[in-house]
């Protein structure tokens, strides 16, 4: 999705104070390089996709939205919508965003896979 109307979106403030702790906790946590630049990635794209919106007010139906544009829009794959689902399940689920929000309202990876399937 390199260059494409969502990646030329500005990120708010809020935004990146969140991704750079999803990358502290990420280094903590002590996950490899590939899968911190994958999900600050993923996370920045979904930021700026919501770049009206405070990151604490993103909900379930807003990354099901997103999941659906970049498939629809973008014809992405089902590996990409893996990707994002594994990030935004870390980001909500094991980062200090959970204080945010309750965990079980987040998106599973299965039910990705299960929606993509029956599309």
């Amino acid at each position: 999705m390199k260059g494409n109307a969502i990646s030329r979106n500005k990120l708010s403030v809020n935004a990146l104070d969140w991704l750079r702790q999803l990358e502290q906790t990420l280094v903590i946590k002590e996950y490899g390089p590939g899968t911190i630049r994958s999900y600050v990635q993923e996370m920045t794209l979904l930021f700026k996709f919501y770049e009206a919106q405070d990151v604490e007010s993103i909900t379930q139906a807003d990354i099901e939205k997103y999941i659906l544009h970049i498939k629809k829009v973008h014809l992405v794959g089902r590996a990409k919508c893996r990707s994002v689902a594994q990030a935004c399940s870390f980001f909500f689920k094991k980062s200090n965003a959970v204080r945010l929000h309750s965990a079980e309202q987040f998106i599973s990876q299965e039910a990705i896979c299960f929606t993509q399937h029956y599309e």
